[in-house]
């Protein structure tokens, strides 16, 4: 939590990946969270480096949740 607020009070002076806090919640565990950063990855910043979703490992707990194929249908990297 420390962390995150730290990356709060930077993202109000300097520009902070959405792909950053989505991490941050990830290791909180606070998926939802985490989705809604994602999401923001891949709407409002068009972050290439959400590319790489669909294979990386660090998502593999999010795979079996409709959320995270939805996203990938959003990305065209599934059907």
């Amino acid at each position: 939590h420390k962390l995150l607020g730290q990356l709060m009070d930077r993202a109000r002076t300097t520009y902070v990946p959405a792909k950053c806090f989505a991490w941050i919640y990830h290791g909180l565990r606070d998926f939802d969270q985490e989705f809604e950063w994602l999401d923001k990855a891949v709407d409002e910043e068009r972050d290439p480096m959400m590319l790489n979703i669909a294979i990386e490992p660090h998502y593999d707990v999010l795979r079996s949740d409709p959320r995270f194929h939805a996203l990938l249908r959003k990305m065209r990297l599934q059907n």
